[in-house]
């Protein structure tokens, strides 16, 4: 597990905790530490959904219909979470901080 200083951010309320800081603030799996977009995609669902905020980013989905912008985190097979989600309003100055830095898609 990775112990990246740069992923720490304000807790949520306790009264309406995001997944990620309902979870605890698990640490971040060293797959998902690259910030790459396609390294995402190797872990679990409910692992993608309690990465940090700076993970909760948006993608483009122009397949679908209608068109959406999704959760690089929260989407997975049967399920899709438009953008914003609840951890990226929840922690939106940490989310708006990583939106052109370094991430690869």
């Amino acid at each position: 597990m990775s112990t990246n200083t740069d992923l720490t951010h304000d807790p949520c309320p306790a009264n309406n905790p995001c997944p990620h800081c309902a979870a605890g603030c698990p640490p971040v799996p060293d797959v998902a530490a690259t910030r790459s977009v396609d390294s995402l995609w190797e872990l679990d669902e409910d692992v993608r959904r309690t990465l940090p905020p700076q993970f909760h980013l948006p993608t483009f989905d122009g397949l679908g219909y209608p068109n959406l912008w999704l959760c690089t985190a929260c989407w997975g097979d049967c399920t899709t979470t438009a953008w914003p989600c609840h951890v990226a309003v929840a922690h939106g100055v940490q989310v708006a901080k990583t939106l052109g830095a370094g991430w690869s898609s």
